[in-house]
């Protein structure tokens, strides 16, 4: 099986997705990594917001996958394009998805573990009560993160909702 990266139409990801499966008349797995922030409205109620870390770009799994296949495919409704060479980097994308899966939550959205496991040590909340504060990790444990936010050292828990970024 090979896997492809496609880029969709804004809002047509899903149109894509039934489209391309009934073009193909076989099964084709779609992995797309997602994470959920938690955002407080003006009137103290929370709303999960679900985001795709990829935005527009999905894996797309399958046996029949060649150039003939790929070209006549390319007009399929919800589809931008295929992504040249992915097909050359079969190994990277495997390893991506396999890293990406081994951080996600019973839900399947992302943990904050695939966002820190990056080399920067400097990052930037997107939720919670620190939103779009930059801070840096000095030290972890299996449960906590010991930061440093404006001159503060400050311990959260990897359990927390809170969803950062490198900076």
């Amino acid at each position: 099986m090979t896997w492809l990266v496609a880029k969709c139409k804004k809002n047509e990801i899903e149109i894509f997705k039934k489209n391309f499966q009934n073009f193909l008349k076989n099964e084709v797995i779609f992995y797309q990594p997602r994470f959920e922030i938690d955002r407080v409205s003006v009137n103290g109620k929370v709303k999960k917001i679900r985001k795709f870390i990829l935005g527009q770009y999905i894996f797309c799994k399958t046996n029949f996958f060649g150039s003939k296949i790929k070209s006549s495919c390319k007009f399929i409704k919800g589809l931008e394009y295929f992504l040249n060479g992915s097909q050359k980097d079969q190994n990277g994308i495997e390893q991506f998805i396999e890293f990406c899966k081994k951080n996600e939550n019973d839900k399947g959205n992302l943990k904050n573990s695939f966002f820190y496991n990056g080399l920067k040590n400097k990052f930037k909340f997107l939720s919670g009560p620190f939103a779009n504060q930059v801070f840096k990790i000095i030290s972890e444990n299996k449960k906590k993160f010991f930061i440093n936010l404006n001159d503060k050292n400050i311990s959260i828990l990897k359990s927390s909702n809170y969803i950062f970024q490198t900076d």
